[in-house]
Parts: C-alpha cells; structure tokens; sequence
C-alpha cells in the first residue's frame, strides 16, 4: 500500500508537520546523570526497555537500583527470576546487593512476596518475587503480571535462558503495556533481538575501572523515541551501587 505525503501528514501529523511530540512517559532512576540520556528522564513506561551486559558486568547492579528507586516512590515492582539468583531484600544493606543471590530458593512457585526482615525503610509489600521453572512459566507470569496494570516496573531475568522470547509474545505483551505505566525490563548477558522486536529502549552495562575508580558504563545501544547515542560512567558510591 503507498501512500502520498499529504496522505502521511493525515496520519501522522505530529511526525510529519515537525510538531512536538507528546511527552514520554518515564519512570527515572534516580540517578541523574542517567536520567539525561534516556527519552523523558527515565525507562519509559507503556514500553519494553533491556539491560545487557557480559556476566558480571552490573546489569543486575542497575537493576536492583532501579527497584529500590521505584519502591522509594512509591511504585510497585515485580520480579520474575528465571536464574534463581535474584537477591532478596532482606540482605540488602543500605541498598548494597550482596554478590550471590539465594541458593535455597523454591522454584517453580508462584510469585511470592519479599520475606520479612528488609531493611526497614523497604515497602516489602510492594515488592513480588516469582521464581518459574522454566521460560514458558516466566513468560506467562510476566503477561499475567502486565495485563494486571497493577505495576510500575516488572523486571524478567532471562540470564542462562537457552532461548529468547519469541517476536509474537514481545509484540503481544508490548501491546499490554502500551497504555498502562508499567515498565517490563528485561535482563539477558546479549540483546534480546528477533526480527520486528518491540523492544523501546536497550543499554548496554559493563563494570569499567576509570581513574576516579571503579564505575558501571551504561551505553544507549537503542533508543526508539531518540537518536541511540550517549554513555555514561556510574561511579560507585559503596561496594555495588552507583551513585543516586
């Protein structure tokens, strides 16, 4: 099907008159220096974003920042840990994860709540841990989990999965969301990229050495609402946490 450019301008005014987009909708992370790279000053919500990194690299790191951010403000997140090695709230010290998650957890269960004894500061409540046993489980949690509306951000660990979500399933849950506030962020060591991928925004994080120290470096590898361009280096303020 073509389409003249008056035909363009009909259905896509804004795009093509040059006007100003609607404002993104974003769920910030805090940290400021991040915060100016990426479209509205955060992850946008209604949208697929990603982390991927080499093992090790503090993907998880950012991610867990990004959870303590969330549920400080007020937001209610979800983590689905395919892995298993998702770190439970009641280690984290002044937001610190420790460097192994827990090796007793059960799997295959059903979303679960945080266990008691999180720092006290930490809304627990709003914080749901899933363990699923297999990536079919994970992927009907987190559409359970999207379709609800009932969450700021659900993160889905993909770490170890010998397979990637199919393009179908990213564009049908990607389509959950659109119109909701929720932020699904996936995790994985490479992008997560079939063909027609919905996916809005992707960083790259990699640990780094710089002459102030050690820090995280976040690279904008994709970014659909803005030209993907832009890194920045996180120092740490502990052990484990960049700086807010």
């Amino acid at each position: 099907m073509s389409a003249t450019a008056e035909q363009l301008v009909t259905l896509h005014p804004q795009v093509y008159r040059g006007d100003a987009l609607p404002p993104v909708r974003a769920l910030g992370t805090g940290i400021a220096a991040l915060d100016g790279l990426l479209p509205g000053g955060g992850f946008p919500r209604g949208r697929i974003a990603e982390l991927h990194g080499p093992m090790a690299g503090g993907r998880m790191t950012l991610a867990l920042h990004l959870i303590r951010h969330a549920l400080d403000r007020g937001e209610r997140a979800a983590v689905v840990d395919l892995p298993g090695t998702f770190v439970p709230p009641e280690t984290w010290n002044g937001g610190m994860p420790p460097a192994q998650g827990e090796p007793d957890a059960p799997r295959g269960t059903a979303a679960g709540r945080a266990p008691a004894g999180s720092p006290p500061d930490l809304d627990a409540e709003r914080l749901l841990i899933g363990r699923p046993a297999d990536l079919q489980q994970a992927l009907r949690a987190v559409g359970i989990l999207t379709r609800s509306r009932q969450w700021g951000l659900v993160l889905l660990d993909l770490t170890g999965a010998p397979r990637m979500p199919s393009a179908a399933w990213l564009q049908r849950v990607g389509s959950d969301i659109r119109s909701a506030d929720t932020v699904l962020l996936l995790l994985h060591a490479r992008p997560v990229s079939p063909l027609g991928s919905p996916i809005t925004l992707r960083l790259h994080v990699q640990r780094r050495l710089t002459e102030a120290g050690r820090a995280l470096r976040v690279r904008v590898a994709k970014n659909k609402l803005a030209p993907p361009e832009g890194s920045v280096d996180l120092p740490f303020a502990s052990p484990g946490v960049p700086h807010a």
